[in-house]
């Protein structure tokens, strides 16, 4: 397994290094990030779903998932009572994970893409909750714009309507249910299939130079992004091991569901984050930042140990 993961360090370390040298700036990353997130990726997982057998028991995954992370937000916002933490997106990165722009790369540098799938049988619950709670949320906090607190569903239902991933996992997944991949010994099937890999190919080498132009730290002020990630992790992998015991293991998911528990458990909280916060504080953004940017860092080094030990 280590063979596999230092291609994935060595170009995200490039990506860092290529940042600071001027030749990848944050323009270009976010172009980058645009291919993947628009095409790519969404490639990918529409090519991997439509192989895949749906069983109901995933239907208990989904919303197994979506409570977790709406537990995990109350946590937050109970642990920011207790410790008088007046950083109001303090909670809000305390649930959630960033499946879509590191996931997915990590899991497929792993297990290979045509196990994408297995990782978005996984993930499906928590894209619902960032849509429906985590996106609406950070809307109704933007002061002084008290019409997107009252639109916060609305927006973030039209912000999932035009995300090609939501729709690839979507299209990907009733053709499933619908038996196409009963078509999988066709000739059309098969060179549709051939294209859809070339196309989807780039994803991790795109993914991982955007990964290494968006570790940028300021190190003031980093005790409490030290801490929420700390704690975030203790609470997220808790939660994980609960899950694997008392749903994963009574419903009878395979090994590699679990394993995609663990890896998407370990990722930090969603970038969209940022995207709807509206005029933040300077402070607000360097809290952000920072704590994305050391919960990625921690993320890659929770993937070296995972895949390694188990």
């Amino acid at each position: 397994m280590l063979t596999n993961l230092i291609p994935i360090i060595a170009v995200i370390i490039a990506g860092y290094l290529l940042t600071k040298a001027g030749f990848l700036n944050d323009s270009m990353a976010e172009n980058l990030k645009k291919l993947v997130v628009n095409v790519t990726l969404p490639v990918g997982l529409f090519s991997s779903f439509i192989k895949i057998r749906f069983e109901l028991k995933y239907v208990v995954v989904f919303a197994t998932i979506y409570v977790t992370c709406l537990l995990l937000l109350n946590i937050g916002k109970l642990l920011a009572k207790i410790f008088k933490v007046k950083n109001r997106y303090f909670p809000a990165m305390f649930t959630g994970f960033e499946a879509g722009m590191i996931g997915y790369t990590l899991f497929a540098v792993a297990y290979g893409r045509d196990m994408y799938s297995t990782f978005g049988i996984v993930d499906i619950g928590q894209v619902s909750f960032v849509f429906t709670i985590l996106v609406p949320m950070i809307l109704a906090m933007n002061a002084n714009n008290e019409e997107k607190g009252k639109n916060g569903l609305k927006m973030a239902a039209i912000t999932a309507v035009k995300s090609p991933v939501v729709w690839a996992i979507f299209f990907g997944l009733a053709l499933s249910i619908a038996g196409i991949w009963k078509l999988e010994d066709t000739t059309v099937y098969n060179i549709a299939d051939s294209v859809f890999d070339v196309i989807s190919t780039p994803t991790s080498f795109l993914i991982c130079l955007v990964i290494g132009n968006g570790i940028k730290l300021s190190f003031k002020g980093m005790k409490t992004e030290l801490l929420t990630n700390v704690a975030r992790l203790a609470l997220t992998l808790t939660f994980a091991v609960i899950i694997k015991f008392f749903v994963f293991d009574q419903i009878g998911m395979d090994a590699i569901y679990t394993k995609a528990l663990f890896i998407m458990f370990i990722l930090p909280a969603p970038f969209v984050i940022p995207a709807f916060m509206h005029n933040p504080s300077e402070e607000d953004k360097s809290y952000v930042s920072n704590t994305l940017s050391i919960g990625t860092l921690f993320a890659l080094a929770g993937f070296v140990i995972i895949t390694t030990l188990f």
